[in-house]
């Protein structure tokens, strides 16, 4: 399917599977079409719940990747060498 980011499968003890699915659409906009693809796949569907992120998700997603600072605390400045002497 389009607009599938990202797919993550836990199989269940009894048998089902959670699955979460990531999309770049609102996930109201997919519901009906994942329905179906299950439906046609005769996989049955026990449970569908959209959720968003929230803003606190967002930022810490987006700061994960940051690359820490020196331990002194200061930022180096590109182009700019310090006098050894």
């Amino acid at each position: 399917m389009d607009h599938i980011l990202n797919l993550d499968v836990h199989p269940r003890e009894d048998g089902a599977c959670a699955v979460t699915l990531e999309t770049d659409q609102p996930p109201e906009d997919l519901c009906r079409a994942l329905f179906f693809a299950f439906s046609s796949a005769q996989r049955p569907l026990l449970h569908m719940a959209a959720t968003r992120a929230s803003l606190e998700d967002i930022f810490l997603e987006l700061t994960a990747d940051d690359t820490a600072l020196p331990p002194d605390g200061a930022a180096a400045s590109p182009g700019r060498e310090e006098d050894a002497s």
